[in-house]
């Protein structure tokens, strides 16, 4: 396979993330509040101090932390979406 067809699912991917609702429209995936950030995914709901989690690479190992869960609603999409809801919260840059 060459570097070509391996780079064409990352453009998609990243085409994929722009075509996103606005992260408010799905109140049931995770909710920002004073010092906390909740998760709210296949009938559980988990929270973190904002605290733990402020640095992008702290927030990294939050999400691989749960996405090591069996939860039904554990999507890609859902996914994308808190690291965006993240990234907005805490003003980190993006770099592509």
């Amino acid at each position: 396979m060459s570097t070509d067809q391996n780079a064409e699912p990352f453009k998609i991917n990243i085409t994929r993330l722009k075509d996103l609702p606005p992260l408010n429209t799905d109140p049931l995936m995770a909710k920002i509040e004073e010092k906390h950030l909740t998760v709210f995914w296949g009938g559980y709901e988990y929270a973190v101090e904002l605290e733990r989690i402020k640095t992008p690479d702290r927030a990294l190992a939050f999400i691989a932390h749960i996405v090591e869960k069996d939860w039904k609603d554990m999507t890609p999409d859902r996914v994308s979406r808190l690291i965006r809801k993240l990234q907005s919260h805490f003003k980190w840059p993006t770099q592509f």
